[in-house]
């Protein structure tokens, strides 16, 4: 009735020590099977996702080479079905049923049988896992390959890394998992072969050097109307993937293949397919728009109060701000004054939930000490900014913020490592290289315990923070030094500020899944939030009309040729500030560049004596000055007083 198999473990078998079991299938007859005999169901709408099911299990101390035996009925197979069959025969599940491309591949120079390498498809990163022939065959979606410029024939030879140009060193590295089409993080080498893939013993020996780390969120209820919940840890990047099948409550918006190209696209692309998906799920929510009155005596406060009473459907919607007192404003620059207002406040370091980083005073970091600062609302709070910057992002609305690149990187779950910790604090990052080199001799003299030291700003002193349990007891030597490491760039990495962390993330994926994010790199999602870091002078010109008594000469007038020399006299900071006054953006990219994003308007002085704008229209109006000086001192008051003022032209 049954026939016996036998099956070789691969895949990754072994490789990885986890809670969870590692999940194995195989196929005989062309039908999928799991290691318990289990038939996968053959109506699933992704076969490759059918093995991820919790059926497939193997024991932890499964390895690679590793042989089971199953009994599988006779029925399913034919005449020419071989007697052994491999894991590596999930290669051939394509994904979702579209149709796939073959390729045969073989292995980078130095490549060793059981290591993981890279190779190029499409000009995509594709990762295969611990082949055990040097050359391969893969299938990969046809859709992948549609519209490019290397598109390759039936049977193409791929050949490692030598055709991505950008990668040309040793670092850590996202690439596309085959046959799952997961997201996943390597380290490599030049010629694409993943480092220590044939040594998972090597990540019980800590290297802080190469070590990378990745947050992982748990999302205890996704489908919640009101806000998200969940736990927020660190793990080893080579140990973390990612489906990147993003939901939004239970529609799909978009496939796993759809993502991995979405991925490769250059930054203004990528923002236009992010600001469809974020219409697509506004238009999903039913209801009209929002409108909150703020009173700007107590900004932080009103605004926390209704941004908190939102539910996540509400957090979708279009928001309209109105200013108690000022009814007869544009909403939509008052919308747009708010944003930046309440943002800056609350980034502000005198405001206490931020601090400016130690290595360096120009960008912020999450306060440790937040809590000493709002002792019973300090986590409603970064909740509440999160949800502002999530609803910035889903609008492409730019609000000022010199949030450090850690932070990004944690908001979109990508690699830290210790020279994130050089950004953050410079003492601490040298603090744990010292221990690095230390010999037993120096540790002695250290007098070091798994202990580590958390600021304590009502006495300027400092607590201590056990980093295991009984830590205070345990000294630190030649044989523990690698775990003390460990354990102390977690902490300063995460630890040290994991609630705060943890509300404001979860506020942000409140407004925005996710995996949405992922498809951009921690400068993509500064420029996406705050615009570029410098104001390019030529590209504003470029795009400025003229109007009113300016219409004929335009930018060779003298009132305008005055104003962009004082343009080009003033620093980036009062460039950002004249943008702000005018436009309600600090940043050029906060304006859609396509168009004309600038007027000046030239006005008489019966009008107006100092410049007037409208920030619905990014409108400047200036009158016929006598003289470049004249200028400039009604200019500057102008910036000053500003915000709004003289808005209603």
């Amino acid at each position: 009735v049954n026939r016996r198999i036998r099956i070789k473990s691969g895949e990754g078998i072994g490789k990885r020590k986890s809670d969870d079991d590692i999940p194995i299938a195989y196929v005989v007859g062309q039908k999928p099977f799991d290691n318990h005999q289990h038939l996968l169901p053959q109506s699933h709408p992704n076969m490759i996702e059918a093995c991820d099911v919790k059926l497939c299990k193997t024991p932890l101390d499964s390895c690679p080479g590793q042989s089971l035996v199953v009994n599988i009925p006779k029925s399913m197979f034919s005449r020419d079905d071989s007697s052994t069959v491999t894991t590596s025969s999930l290669s051939t599940i394509s994904d979702s049923g579209s149709q796939v491309q073959v390729f045969d591949v073989t292995a980078p120079q130095g490549f060793n049988i059981g290591e993981s390498f890279v190779i190029i498809a499409g000009g995509l990163p594709f990762l295969i896992e611990s082949p055990f022939e040097k050359r391969v065959q893969i299938h990969l979606p046809s859709k992948i390959f549609h519209g490019r410029t290397d598109r390759r024939k039936r049977n193409s030879h791929l050949e490692g890394f030598r055709e991505l140009p950008h990668i040309a060193e040793i670092g850590w590295r996202r690439v596309t998992r085959i046959p799952d089409l997961s997201q996943v993080w390597v380290r490599t080498d030049k010629l694409g072969i993943v480092l220590d893939s044939q040594n998972p013993s090597r990540y019980d020996n800590f290297d802080i050097d190469t070590a990378a780390f990745i947050r992982c969120i748990s999302i205890k209820n996704p489908s919640s109307s009101d806000m998200l919940e969940g736990l927020i840890k660190l793990e080893y990047a080579n140990r973390s993937s990612s489906s990147m099948l993003v939901k939004h409550r239970q529609p799909q918006i978009i496939s796993k293949v759809d993502f991995v190209l979405v991925s490769s696209l250059n930054f203004r692309q990528k923002c236009l397919w992010f600001r469809d998906r974020c219409c697509k799920m506004r238009l999903d929510v039913k209801g009209g728009p929002l409108h909150m009155d703020i009173r700007r005596k107590f900004l932080i406060t009103d605004s926390l109060n209704a941004v908190m009473s939102f539910t996540r459907n509400d957090l979708l919607k279009k928001w309209y701000i109105h200013f108690t007192g000022e009814e007869n404003r544009d909403s939509e620059v008052s919308t747009k004054e708010w944003f930046n207002e309440v943002c800056e406040e609350m980034l502000h370091p005198d405001n206490g939930l931020f601090e400016p980083c130690k290595s360096d005073g120009n960008v912020i970091q999450i306060n440790p000490a937040s809590e000493q600062v709002f002792p019973d609302s300090h986590l409603i709070y970064y909740r509440a900014l999160g949800r502002i910057l999530g609803k910035a992002l889903s609008e492409q609305r730019y609000v000022p913020n010199r949030m450090s690149h850690y932070l990004y990187k944690m908001i979109l779950g990508w690699p830290v490592t210790l020279e994130d910790l050089m950004g953050l604090d410079k003492i601490c990052h040298n603090f744990l290289v010292s221990v690095r080199d230390a010999n037993e001799k120096e540790l002695n003299k250290m007098n070091l315990t798994f202990v580590a030291l958390k600021q304590n700003y009502s006495d300027n002193g400092h607590d201590t923070i056990e980093l295991v349990k009984g830590g205070q007891k345990i000294k630190v030597n030649s044989k523990n030094k690698d775990k003390f490491l460990e354990l102390s760039l977690k902490f300063y990495l995460l630890s040290e500020t994991e609630p705060q962390m943890k509300e404001l993330l979860l506020g942000v994926y409140d407004v925005i899944p996710e995996s949405l994010l992922s498809i951009f790199d921690e400068e993509e999602l500064q420029s996406l939030l705050c615009g570029g870091p410098t104001i390019n002078v030529m590209k504003w010109k470029r795009y400025t009309v003229y109007s009113g008594k300016f219409q004929k000469q335009r930018e060779s007038h003298q009132v305008c040729k005055w104003f962009w020399e004082i343009v080009e006299f003033f620093d980036e900071a009062m460039r950002a500030r004249l943008l702000q006054f005018v436009t309600g953006n600090s940043s050029l990219q906060g304006q859609n560049i396509e168009g004309n994003i600038f007027e000046i308007r030239g006005v008489s002085f019966d009008d107006t004596f100092y410049p007037r704008v409208n920030k619905s229209k990014n409108l400047l109006e200036l009158p016929l000055y006598e003289s470049k000086d004249m200028l400039l001192e009604t200019l500057l008051p102008s910036i000053e007083v500003g915000e709004g003022m003289y808005d209603g032209i």
